[in-house]
Parts: C-alpha cells; structure tokens; sequence
C-alpha cells in the first residue's frame, strides 16, 4: 500500500479533521487509491484519496483556500514554504494538491473506524 509521510502536522489536519489535504510534488496517487499516512514514522491512519488536482505553484495565489486548509498560512507564505521544501525557485513547478478521507485512526490502545 502507498504511503505519505508527514514531518509535521501542519494546521492540525491529520489529528482534527476526517478529510484533510496534502500538497505533493510528486504525482503517485490517484483516487481511490487506499494510503498509509504516518507522522514522525509512526503510522496514524489509513485513508482513501479523494481528488488529486495537478496546480502550478504561482496558482496557490489564486486558490488561497487551499494553503490556509493545508498548512494554515497565507499564499505566499506556503508557496515559500514549498519552495524550500522542495528545492525550486520556480513558481511554474507543477504540485498536486490531494484531498484524502480518513478511514480509519490509530492510537497507542486500539484501531477504530471513524463513522
């Protein structure tokens, strides 16, 4: 099964929410395909990707939203984070954005379905 590793839980989205998205350079996914996400190496949840929309960098400028949902910063702060993240200067870098649903969390006691 695929995994999407998270260093940090931005905005508190894999812990808060049942729907959550993740920006990606990388095109490996698409929906309906079943994903593993883990943070800091251990494995939350499982969950099941939505929609993947192919964006040009500079277009998060125009699509705010998804930044503020994603990592809770302005377009321009998370375009600059994505930046450096991935070693570009480019704005006409092609990302993907993901829209997954958890399917079910994990905890240090028990698996359980969220419904």
């Amino acid at each position: 099964m695929p995994r999407l590793d998270f260093s940090y839980n931005w905005n508190k989205k894999l812990t808060a929410n049942r729907y959550f998205t993740t920006i990606r350079r990388r095109e490996f996914l698409v929906p309906g395909d079943a994903v593993d996400i883990y943070l800091d190496g251990k494995k939350i949840m499982k969950a099941m990707v939505i929609k993947k929309q192919e964006i040009k960098l500079w277009q998060l400028r125009t699509k705010e939203y998804i930044c503020y949902l994603d990592t809770g910063y302005s377009a321009k702060e998370t375009i600059e984070i994505l930046k450096k993240m991935h070693g570009t200067n480019s704005e006409n870098t092609t990302f993907y954005v993901y829209l997954l649903e958890c399917v079910v969390r994990y905890d240090e006691k028990e698996e359980y379905r969220d419904e």
